[in-house]
């Protein structure tokens, strides 16, 4: 497999972990599952793992809207 570098990195290099994860019950929100699942394996205390509930997901997205408008990320 080539990485963005151009480099050849075996396969056996890389390392693959199961994540918990919420199941979706949605088809468009799966980035924000995505990002959950990495977020509370880092940071368990800190990151609950979301509730598939539409109210959930809704204040899921204006966290990061807020978070992104904080950084100065948008402008």
């Amino acid at each position: 497999m080539l990485s963005r570098s151009g480099y050849d990195i075996p396969e056996s290099d890389i390392s693959i972990y199961p994540l918990e994860i919420t199941i979706q019950k949605d088809p468009i929100s799966c980035g924000l599952f995505a990002l959950n699942a990495i977020s509370h394996h880092y940071l368990q205390q800190n990151s609950p793992l979301l509730e598939s509930s539409v109210l959930s997901l809704a204040r899921y997205r204006m966290e990061i809207a807020l978070e992104l408008l904080q950084e100065g990320a948008v402008s």
